[in-house]
């Protein structure tokens, strides 16, 4: 228990000390004249005040550890050693070195972790550090009797997300027959995590075709295609959705393919 006091007067401490040490060093700053050049005084106050930090961190660790060491703790009482008094004077210091150094790691092990939690959290990125984003491949099937335009260029497929907005590309291969259905293929990049995806897709002189792909917030690879989903809504080009109909009858499937693993 006074392993755990002694991490919290740590804490506690560290912010104590910062706070003294910010505002010591903005007096300090002033009283030197210390030049604002390039920030110079910026990186003045926060040497500063790491430093109060420091002193307090390990001033409310050795607080707790060496506060009345011969009293009782927890309605426990310590009891006294028949040791000479320089062999257990030195059994203590070692023991409160070991203590104090277990109670900076444990703390330096908390703020890491936090400080780590935090950017996994707000980091929004697929993929990762020098790795390609990964991919959202696509095939649209289209009613037997669609004629596609002869250059992909015609195609306007987009992808939207709460986070951004993005053109699709076609493949080079980009139309082929599946049952005597003409099939539209390409893919996009996804660069961020999100909650909603939106893929729309028009072709030249037609209505456009809104899906709401089916994928959580951050995909991982999927080696196969999902099944074929039908269209949730079109837009006429009047500016107005409304809900897809059977008679609709345009499908998507996709699949999310990581660098690597295609």
């Amino acid at each position: 228990m006074r392993f755990i006091f002694a991490v919290l007067a740590g804490i506690l401490g560290a912010g104590v000390g910062l706070a003294a040490g910010w505002a010591a060093g903005e007096i300090l700053a002033r009283v030197l004249n210390v030049s604002c050049f390039e920030g110079a005084c910026g990186y003045f106050v926060a040497l500063i005040a790491l430093l109060g930090g420091a002193i307090g961190l390990v001033a409310g660790i050795l607080l707790v550890l060496l506060h009345k060491r011969g009293t009782a703790v927890s309605g426990e009482q310590i009891p006294v050693s028949s040791e000479p008094g320089g062999e257990k004077d030195e059994r203590r210091g070692l023991r409160t070195t070991g203590q104090l150094f277990a109670a900076i790691a444990v703390i330096a092990g908390v703020v890491i972790g936090g400080v780590w939690g935090y950017v996994w959290i707000s980091d929004d990125s697929l993929g990762g550090h020098n790795q390609a984003a990964p991919r959202l491949h696509y095939e649209i099937r289209f009613p037997a009797g669609t004629v596609l335009p002869e250059k992909k260029a015609a195609v306007d497929a987009q992808l939207y997300t709460e986070k951004n907005q993005a053109w699709g590309n076609l493949y080079d291969d980009w139309r082929r027959q599946d049952e005597g259905r003409q099939v539209v293929a390409g893919f996009f990049e996804l660069y961020f995590r999100a909650h909603s995806r939106v893929l729309s897709i028009k072709l030249p002189g037609g209505p456009k075709y809104v899906f709401v792909l089916r994928l959580p917030r951050s995909p991982g690879h999927m080696p196969e295609y999902t099944p074929w989903y039908q269209v949730d809504t079109v837009d006429e080009g009047s500016g107005e959705t409304r809900p897809a109909v059977a008679s609709d009858d345009v499908q998507i499937r996709y699949r999310v393919v990581y660098a690597g693993n295609e």
